[in-house]
C-alpha cells in the first residue's frame, strides 16, 4: 500500500512536480511519527486516533507515571506494521516543563540487521513534538 509522503505536515513533491509517495517501512515511520504527534481526540472524525501523552504533564515522576507513558507510547507504535519485540522506550528527562523521552522500534518490512528507527520527542504544553 502506498500513501503520500509528509515532511512536517506539509506534501512531498518530486522534481518533477508530482505529489511523492512512500510504502513499505517508509509510510509505518511516517504513519507512527503523525499518530505520535497527535493528542488523542484531536481529529474530530476519528476520536480514538492520537496518543494521549498530554495528561502526563500534570503527574509527578515516579516509575510508575513513567511506566504508564511508555505503555501508551508503545500501543500507539503496536497499531502499525512493526515488530512488537523491537519497541523500546526510554524517558530522559521530566520536568516542570516537560517530558523527554525516545522510542525505537523496527518496522516489519525492514532486515533484522539494520538499525531500528529511533523517535526523539518532547512531551510539552505546547504539544508533542519530535526532536530531529
Amino acid at each position: 500500500m502506498a500513501d503520500l509522503q509528509l515532511k512536517n505536515g506539509q506534501f512531498v513533491r518530486t522534481a518533477d512536480g508530482d505529489l511523492a509517495l512512500i510504502d513499505d517501512e517508509e509510510l509505518t515511520i511516517q504513519e507512527v511519527r503523525h499518530e505520535f504527534i497527535t493528542e488523542k481526540g484531536e481529529i474530530d472524525l476519528h476520536s480514538e486516533y492520537g496518543a494521549p501523552l498530554l495528561q502526563f504533564l500534570h503527574m509527578e515522576q515516579s516509575e510508575e507515571a513513567e511506566a504508564a507513558i511508555a505503555n501508551v507510547i508503545a500501543e500507539t507504535v503496536k497499531k502499525y506494521e512493526v515488530d512488537e519485540n523491537s519497541i523500546h522506550v526510554t524517558i530522559t528527562r521530566w520536568s516542570l516543563d516537560g517530558i523527554r523521552g525516545r522510542v525505537s522500534f523496527r518496522p516489519l518490512d525492514r532486515n533484522l540487521q539494520t538499525q531500528p528507527t529511533v523517535l526523539d520527542f518532547s512531551v510539552s504544553y505546547q504539544g508533542v513534538v519530535l526532536l530531529d
